[in-house]
C-alpha cells in the first residue's frame, strides 16, 4: 500500500510540473490537442500508480515524451499559422449579422439544436437576438447578441484580422472583401513599412483599423 501512494505522489507531481511548463492557458478551457494529450496522461499514468509490478519509469518516460511533443507543436504554432490552423483549427462564424451560415454550420456538423442549446447557455432566450455567433477553437461559442439600446459597437460587427503576427491572413482579407493592396495603403497612412512588423491588425465592419506593432 505504501508503494502504491509512494509512485501515485511521485506521477501527480511530475504531471503538475508539465502542466506548469505549458503554460497558464492548460489551466482554461483545452484544445483539441490538449484534450488528447490530457486523456493519454491520465491512461499512461493510471497502469504503473495501480499495478506495483510495472516499473514506474514505464509511466513516467511516456509522460515526459506526451508534454514534450505538446511543447513541440505549441512551439511550432507559434511560428506558423499554417500548422497552427490544422493543430488547433480557427475560428468559424455561424451567425452572421443575425444571419445563421447553413453551410459553417455543415462543415462544423453543428446541428440547429446544438446552436440553440449554446445559445440559451449565454442566457438569450431567442436566436432572433443574437448579431453574431462564433465557434471558437476550443469549441466554445462566443455570443454578440442585439442590443436596442447601444447598437454603436455591435453594429460594427466583430473584428477581422488582416495581419497576425507578421504575416498577411488571406482568410481575413477574403472575410472582409479587402486585398493585399489596401492592407499595404492603411500600413503606410500610418508610416508603417513592413507587414512583418505588424503584431495584429484588424478592421471592422465600418472599416475602423486597430494596429498593434510587434514589441522589441
Amino acid at each position: 500500500m505504501a508503494m502504491v501512494f509512494i509512485r501515485s505522489v511521485i506521477l501527480y507531481l511530475i504531471v503538475m510540473i508539465g502542466i506548469r511548463f505549458l503554460g497558464k492557458r492548460q489551466i482554461g478551457e483545452l484544445s483539441a490537442t490538449e484534450f488528447v494529450l490530457a486523456i493519454l496522461i491520465s491512461e499512461v499514468g493510471a497502469i504503473p500508480m495501480q499495478s506495483t509490478e510495472i516499473p514506474l519509469m514505464y509511466g513516467i518516460i511516456p509522460i515526459v515524451v506526451l508534454i514534450s511533443a505538446e511543447i513541440f507543436i505549441t512551439t511550432i504554432s507559434m511560428y506558423s499559422s499554417k500548422f497552427r490552423n490544422y493543430a488547433t483549427g480557427r475560428p468559424v462564424v455561424v451567425i452572421e449579422r443575425g444571419k445563421i451560415l447553413q453551410k459553417e454550420m455543415k462543415i462544423l456538423r453543428m446541428t440547429i439544436d446544438d446552436l440553440l442549446e449554446e445559445v440559451r447557455q449565454k442566457d438569450i432566450s431567442h436566436i432572433s437576438d443574437v448579431y453574431y455567433a462564433i465557434v471558437e477553437t476550443n469549441g466554445k461559442l462566443t455570443v454578440f447578441p442585439k442590443d436596442q439600446n447601444n447598437l454603436t459597437s455591435n453594429l460594427y460587427g466583430y473584428d477581422i484580422p488582416l495581419i497576425k503576427d507578421g504575416k498577411i491572413s488571406q482568410k481575413g482579407l477574403k472575410d472582409s472583401g479587402k486585398n493585399v493592396e489596401f492592407v499595404k495603403k492603411k500600413l503606410e497612412d500610418n508610416k508603417i513599412n513592413k507587414v512583418e512588423d505588424v503584431f495584429l491588425m484588424t478592421i471592422d465592419d465600418r472599416d475602423n483599423i486597430y494596429l498593434v506593432l510587434k514589441s522589441d
